[in-house]
């Protein structure tokens, strides 16, 4: 499934794009969801990659069977995409200077 993203890096107020996942992990259901955000903070942090993604509503009962949460709807309890250095230089802020 092809995956793009625009980003805003909280850091310095610009705009960060990006083409081509290195990969996409997707729970199935809610108890893949704590693996999944599990494997993408860690190939975020041991190969460097940037994670986009969400979890639902319904992701919930996947951090904590405790609470009760509506049947599953269309979308996936949790997405993310990782992809490498952003595809395209970003795009600059208006009137911040960034380091």
């Amino acid at each position: 499934m092809p995956a793009q993203a625009l980003i805003r890096d909280a850091g310095c107020p610009r705009w960060l794009a990006f083409d081509e996942p290195v990969t996409v992990l997707e729970a199935a259901d809610a108890g893949q969801v704590r693996a999944v955000i599990t494997e993408a903070e860690g190939r975020a942090r041991s190969d460097g990659l940037y994670d986009v993604g969400f979890l639902t509503y319904e992701a919930a009962a996947g951090l904590d069977p405790k609470l009760a949460v509506r049947a599953p709807g269309r979308l996936p309890p949790a997405w993310f995409a990782l992809f490498g250095a952003p595809a395209r230089p970003p795009i600059p802020p208006r009137r911040a200077t960034c380091r």
